[in-house]
């Protein structure tokens, strides 16, 4: 019987393997001029615009109807919108926009802290200028409204101080040591031997005896590190004339204390107390309140003007005394004794000068810095925005 076979023929291996290159090289050139995340970016651009014309909107609303801007003052160089957390340090609080001008302040698409929409009012013009940094990804086209050339402003710090003698910041985690020598760095809950200025004059404050050393803490104030001083102190030996001016952000657990001392009996400029603070430089010691929340601390100590200022606030006024500091001492008295019980979280010293403006500028930058430009009083130069240079 005759059998009729039917054959179908099908790819060889070659074959497929050519098909399969060929669909591969179509897929690659496809994706090239789809790009997919260039078309998500050009989609994030579109909600940047439509957030940044939703803040000019409501800005210039708010102008029309209070004649005012909805911040006591507006920035001239571009500066960061808050986001509903009052987030990040520094920023200009458009709050008062919620809930009559805008439902909520609009946040970037990619953003995780801030809203990363920057405003300033053009001293020319007087008209917003608003700019989305994060727009120009896959190098698009910067989203912006007006013509934005105002540029970034360039932050004041420490250094840019003329009399600049000593500057500690337990914010940066890598000037505190376990060892005199700074070779183990401290950790959270570690003994602090060592605090490293960063004056660039190299006069690191030292705790030989390791009982005496304070304790790093995490999370102190703002999300950032201070160090903890209970029975202990941090000293070095730098000499600083009259007039002197020690600034700090601190914080009294208990009600009396040595904040901070020379480390001789003759050559001391000293802030002590509790529920009372004063000040000492050898003669009548002006007076302030005080207090266990964290403040910033800014006396001047200059014979007969010497002065006591909290918060941007003066206080006594009737010191005197002409003592200059020869060594300074953290967290006790010069004698090691009548330890201060709390956390100093920056320290900045000018000596050889009494300049309200050099002092303003440190409180301004320490305030906006550790979260405290609320405690600044009404007319301080910078209670609303930090200094820029």
């Amino acid at each position: 019987m005759k059998t009729n076979k039917t054959y179908i023929k099908a790819f060889t291996l070659l074959e497929m393997i050519l098909v399969i290159a060929i669909i591969a090289i179509l897929a690659g050139i496809v994706i090239i001029a789809i790009n997919p995340g260039r078309q998500l970016a050009q989609a994030r651009n579109a909600q940047r615009a439509s957030d940044l014309k939703t803040i000019y909107n409501a800005v210039q609303q708010y102008y029309i109807d209070n004649k005012a801007w909805p911040t006591t003052t507006m920035p001239t160089n571009l500066t960061e919108v808050c986001d509903e957390n009052n987030e990040p340090t520094g920023c200009l609080d458009l709050s008062n926009l919620v809930p009559d001008y805008l439902p909520a302040i609009p946040t970037d698409p990619q953003s995780t802290t801030g809203t990363n929409y920057k405003i300033a009012i053009n001293p020319n013009t007087q008209l917003p200028e608003l700019t989305a940094p994060s727009s120009t990804e896959y190098d698009l086209d910067p989203v912006q409204i007006g013509t934005t050339t105002l540029n970034d402003p360039i932050m004041w710090a420490p250094t840019d101080l003329v009399s600049l003698a000593l500057w500690l910041d337990a914010s940066d985690s890598l000037t505190m040591w376990q060892d005199t020598a700074g070779t183990i760095p401290a950790a959270n809950g570690n003994a602090v031997a060592r605090w490293d200025d960063k004056s660039g004059l190299s006069r690191n404050m030292l705790q030989t005896t390791s009982s005496l050393r304070p304790v790093l803490q995490f999370d102190s104030l703002n999300n950032m590190n201070a160090i903890y001083f209970t029975n202990d102190m941090l000293k070095n030996s730098f000499s600083a004339s009259q007039p002197n001016n020690i600034i700090m952000v601190a914080k009294y657990d208990s009600t009396y204390g040595y904040l901070f001392d020379g480390i001789s009996t003759n050559n001391r400029n000293a802030l002590y107390g509790g529920s009372t603070h004063r000040l000492y430089c050898g003669g009548t010691e002006p007076l302030y309140s005080g207090g266990t929340a964290w403040k910033i601390f800014s006396p001047v100590f200059n014979g007969n003007s010497t002065r006591h200022y909290v918060n941007g606030n003066v206080g006594g006024t009737t010191g005197t005394g002409t003592q200059n500091l020869i060594g300074l001492s953290l967290g006790s008295r010069y004698t090691a004794s009548e330890f201060f019980i709390g956390k100093i979280a920056e320290v900045i010293v000018i000596s050889g000068e009494d300049n309200n403006e050099s002092r303003q500028l440190a409180e301004g930058y320490l305030a906006h810095k550790w979260g405290l430009e609320g405690s600044l009083p009404t007319g301080h130069p910078y209670k609303d925005f930090p200094p820029t240079k």
